[in-house]
């Protein structure tokens, strides 16, 4: 496709287009990609919930109750809904353009406060 474009100033501010295109369709698919890890961790926190407050109806994954009981026992439900509360702000704050390095580090040590063992 550049082949076709003259070279000099032209082509390379064509060639820096392409390269910003490119590395923000990157940045665009590993944000959606981190979304997805977090939307997914807050589910996974929300059946821990729902087994440690003893509500296995309200379990999505119910395929997983005997993986999670194990998980929840002996767990606070306030703070494993804190820690899913914390995966949905984190998702959100990618949609405000937080540096996503930054987020899941902070993200890390919110979830080791509420839910180590």
């Amino acid at each position: 496709m550049l082949e076709h474009e003259p070279r000099g100033r032209e082509r390379s501010a064509i060639e820096r287009e392409f390269d910003d295109t490119a590395k923000r369709d990157g940045r665009r698919a590993r944000t959606e990609i981190l979304e997805l890890g977090l939307e997914l961790a807050a589910i996974a926190f929300r059946d821990l919930v729902a087994v440690a407050s003893g509500a296995d109806a309200a379990v999505l994954g119910t395929d997983r109750i005997a993986q999670l009981a194990p998980a929840a026992a002996g767990r606070d439900p306030v703070r494993l809904r804190q820690a899913a509360e914390c995966c949905e702000d984190t998702r959100s704050a990618f949609q405000l353009n937080v540096t996503e390095e930054l987020a899941l580090s902070a993200l890390t040590f919110r979830l080791r406060e509420l839910v180590a063992a």
